[in-house]
């Protein structure tokens, strides 16, 4: 008896002697995916989206007539000029930052498909894929529009179909 009683204290003081040393970055990592409620790459890929629906990344469907199926493009809506002024970059980055950060909180839980308040990497990239989907759709629907309402998904006919679309989620 007494030697199983030494045997679990010399065990129990072993363990916390093998036991690293916390990481206070790795914790603080780790805090902060807590508090945001998703991962790293969820939170991307939802501002991606917010990005999308306010048009400051266009999305553009590009068919590729060899087989019927759609690509796609992203490009940047906004690129500064050479030789603008700082101040003024900052000012339109606020801007966009501003409006995808309040679309963000208005879709984020869009994206929580198992209802459990913490968004996976997964369910963020079905979200996006399931509106870029959706996106698709739309545009495949009205292929007949002239080339250049259909080029630039942020244009003012696309943007209103596609976020009526988009807020019937």
């Amino acid at each position: 008896m007494i030697a199983l009683i030494l045997l679990a204290v010399f065990l129990s003081h072993g363990i916390v002697i093998c036991q690293e040393k916390s990481n206070p970055e790795l914790e603080k990592y780790i805090e902060n995916i807590r508090k945001s409620r998703m991962t790293e790459d969820a939170l991307g890929t939802i501002k991606m989206v917010s990005n999308i629906r306010w048009g400051y990344t266009n999305l553009t469907f590009v068919k590729d007539t060899s087989y019927g199926t759609y690509g796609k493009r992203y490009s940047s809506s906004f690129c500064s000029k050479l030789g603008m002024d700082s101040l003024e970059i900052k000012k339109i980055n606020n801007k966009i930052s501003t409006d995808v950060n309040a679309d963000f909180d208005k879709i984020r839980d869009l994206a929580d498909f198992d209802n459990s308040g913490f968004i996976t990497t997964n369910e963020a990239n079905k979200f996006r894929t399931l509106i870029e989907f959706g996106l698709l759709a739309d545009f495949v629907a009205k292929e007949g529009e002239s080339k250049s309402a259909l080029a630039n998904p942020g244009s003012e006919v696309i943007s209103k179909k596609r976020l009526k679309i988009i807020s019937s989620l």
